[in-house]
């Protein structure tokens, strides 16, 4: 077996289908890598569908949503297709085994906005950190 774990953000919402009885949640997850594209100098976004099966479908239909950080670990399946022009391609999905929920979008975007609102001015001179006196009855 392919054992893969990617973590990102999904970049659609969960839908589901029954398949034989059993729920199946699929979804998009995008993941960043160290690569960098020359042109752009930006890092290249690495996409992979998710199939989750059973009681994690149902996990996942319940509480995953587009713009969630998550971490998705399974088996990597590449699924040869033909192209609508014809050309074969392949599909990299991975059938999921674990899921976890590591940030919803609202819970990065407030922490985000207060590490803004709490950071330190950028003109703030390093200076002031040469002041500081030690005081020996610290216990450290």
């Amino acid at each position: 077996m392919n054992t893969i774990t990617v973590f990102g953000r999904l970049c659609s919402d969960v839908t589901t289908n029954e398949v034989s009885g059993r729920t199946v949640a699929n979804f998009r997850i995008a993941t960043k890598t160290r690569r960098k594209n020359k042109e752009t100098n930006d890092y290249i976004d690495n996409f992979y569908n998710v199939s989750a099966w059973g009681t994690i479908g149902e996990t996942a239909a319940k509480f995953y949503h587009n713009g969630n950080r998550a971490c998705v670990s399974g088996e990597l399946v590449l699924r040869p297709y033909k192209a609508s022009d014809g050309s074969q391609r392949m599909a990299v999905e991975i059938d999921a085994t674990s899921l976890d929920l590591v940030e919803t979008k609202a819970e990065s975007e407030a922490k985000t906005n207060a590490h803004v609102a709490q950071a330190a001015p950028a003109t703030a001179p390093a200076q002031n950190f040469a002041s500081v006196e030690l005081d020996d009855s610290l216990p450290f």
